[in-house]
């Protein structure tokens, strides 16, 4: 029996997400983001919109703080510079991918300011694949400092699937860092290894492609669209306010700082 290209994709998907659980051993932490404990700080002044990022993010690393030395954003986001936030169901602006919690990475609108989020650990020495959710732009994907080029491979909850091939690293222990450089930059969750090799990019669906594209955009629009009396260019991300609300206090901050 032959498959439609795209029945072809979702059983290359199912079979990439379902093997997660047969991998061997791999000592990376807290993939799914949904160990955090939002902890916020009221000595913050992005407070509520700030929580300590140890206490979020065990098992990771990360790069801006945002409010305060080792703090994150929470729930919010910057208007312009370079900023890593982490994000849960109680946030109106982005839709839930998967599980509790998700992140963000908002490399600088306007000169150079990156975000980055990293850990060392053993990649399983059966590892095929690294797959993710996302709604991107283009962020960048490393383990040792060599780029790792991924691709859509299906639809999540939300949000596309994108998936890279890992195999030349299995057994390695290194630092998988997930990067937005500036002018980009995009929302991830639930980082997988897989012993499933990632498909052949002639079964990619035009609808993961086009995913892939207008992600950032998407995001720009959301992240106009929620912020209250905010209009920023799609361009640049300048702002003008009219009248007064928290968010838009917090947000003016992050862009300034």
């Amino acid at each position: 029996m032959r498959l439609h290209p795209s029945g072809c994709l979702a059983a290359t998907v199912a079979l990439l997400l379902g093997a997660a659980g047969a991998l061997g051993q791999s000592t990376f932490r807290n993939l799914g983001f949904e160990s955090a404990r939002i902890i916020p700080d009221p000595s913050s002044y992005l407070y509520p919109y700030a929580v300590n990022g140890v206490s979020a993010l065990p098992g990771w690393n990360f790069t801006p703080p945002s409010g305060g030395y080792s703090n994150i954003l929470y729930n919010t986001v910057s208007l312009g510079a370079a900023a890593f936030s982490i994000h849960d169901s109680g946030d109106s602006m982005y839709p839930v991918m998967e599980g509790r919690y998700w992140i963000g990475l908002q490399g600088a609108d306007q000169g150079p300011g990156t975000a980055a989020i990293w850990q060392t650990g053993q990649v399983p020495i059966d590892a095929q694949a690294l797959t993710f959710w996302g709604i991107l732009g283009s962020l960048q994907i490393t383990f040792n400092g060599q780029f790792l080029p991924y691709v859509p491979i299906g639809s999540g909850v939300n949000s596309t699937i994108y998936g890279t091939d890992i195999s030349m690293f299995t057994g390695q222990v290194g630092e998988l860092r997930f990067s937005a450089m500036e002018r980009t930059g995009g929302l991830i969750d639930n980082i997988q290894f897989s012993n499933q090799p990632i498909p052949e990019p002639a079964v990619f669906s035009l609808s993961a492609l086009g995913a892939l594209l207008f992600g950032w955009r998407f995001l720009r629009r959301q992240r106009c669209q929620g912020m209250p009396n905010f209009c920023c260019s799609e361009c640049a991300g300048h702002v003008s306010v009219s009248i007064g609300s928290p968010r838009r206090r917090i947000a003016e901050r992050i862009r300034y700082a």
